[in-house]
């Protein structure tokens, strides 16, 4: 019995050494743990992320160096005004380009519209002034349009209202009309769709004041468009509008060259798009349009704004298949790139 009693007393202290041998190792080793992870996070804390934010604004400084170049700047309009030059020398280009941007009206083209004739659409984008109201050239595009008997639509962004509403009124005044070129002059195609609605329509808002019409036409800022853009301005009625001509006038500031660009490239029933000009911003886009609408209107072109062309050139009742088909769209919500 003795025998039996010690081993149990013996069993026990062994389990209880070791139940404290453990309770002391866990201890530690949570105690080592936690010091680890302390250490991390003051070493993460004042050299990770002061080192990976170094690096961060070390890579976008000399990424704006670079955007800054003089000669990046100057390698980027000779290739993008090369570009625009050489697209209207493709055979059939009206129906690339409607390929290329799928869901927006881009021309009238001839064989798809009826009545199409000389008319050509004229649009200015990013209007009525980003700047402040002294610096607008409202009065100049006016003039300018008055003189070649010509109508337009101007894209307007909503931020830029504010204070200048009178020159919004203008535009009316003189027979032009206006259209939603969302709140700000930036892309929106990685927007969601609830994203972009909900900064569509408080762009709506803004300028729905002006008119006793709802405004349903639509220009996506720098071009850019996506599938969820698409479906909500379906969705709500909307006709987006981009464009076959563009003079490159936001990034070549020589006047003549965008001109040329847009003259070489115009057909019946294209639609131009150009920049609203500011003082000190732009402001050669003034003499590109005068140029631009002189040369239309010596070559015959009844310049018209996109609502006038809609409304007299409706589609052809008979088509051939080709017209028929639907146009490609996009799966990519950022496939399309912008000018």
């Amino acid at each position: 019995m003795n025998n039996n009693h010690d081993l149990s007393e013996k069993t026990a202290r062994i389990s209880q050494s070791m139940s404290s041998f453990f309770q002391r190792v866990g201890h530690e080793t949570q105690s080592r743990m936690q010091q680890a992870q302390q250490q991390f996070k003051q070493f993460n804390e004042e050299v990770i992320v002061p080192k990976k934010k170094e690096i961060t604004e070390g890579v976008a400084k000399r990424a704006k160096q670079f955007r800054e170049d003089e000669r990046v700047q100057r390698a980027v309009t000779e290739t993008s005004n090369n570009f625009f030059e050489v697209v209207g020398k493709i055979p059939q280009y009206q129906k690339v380009v409607n390929l290329m941007y799928p869901g927006t009206m881009n021309c009238f083209e001839e064989g798809k519209y009826d009545n199409v004739g000389d008319k050509v659409v004229f649009t200015i984008d990013d209007g009525p002034c980003r700047g402040s109201l002294d610096k607008n050239m409202m009065n100049e595009v006016l003039a300018l349009l008055r003189r070649y008997d010509a109508k337009a639509t101007f894209f307007l962004v909503s931020n830029y209202v504010s204070d200048k509403e009178e020159l919004v009124q203008m535009i009316l005044e003189n027979g032009h009309e206006i259209g939603n070129h969302m709140c700000e002059d930036k892309p929106y195609h990685n927007y969601t769709e609830a994203d972009f609605e909900t900064e569509l329509m408080f762009a709506d808002a803004v300028l729905s004041q002006f008119s006793e019409k709802p405004i349903r036409i639509f220009r996506p800022p720098s071009g850019k468009t996506s599938k969820a853009m698409r479906s909500v301005l379906s969705r709500l009625g909307y006709t987006s509008v981009f464009g076959d001509v563009y003079g490159n006038d936001a990034w070549c500031d020589n006047p003549e060259r965008c001109a040329n660009i847009i003259l070489q490239n115009t057909r019946p029933g294209s639609i131009v798009a150009c920049h609203m000009p500011e003082r000190g911003f732009r402001e050669w886009c003034l003499e590109e349009m005068e140029l631009a609408l002189k040369g239309l209107t010596e070559r015959g072109c009844t310049i018209v704004s996109f609502s006038e062309m809609r409304s007299a050139c409706p589609p052809c009742t008979i088509q051939s298949s080709e017209a028929k088909e639907p146009p490609l769209d996009s799966t990519e919500s950022s496939k399309e790139t912008g000018v």
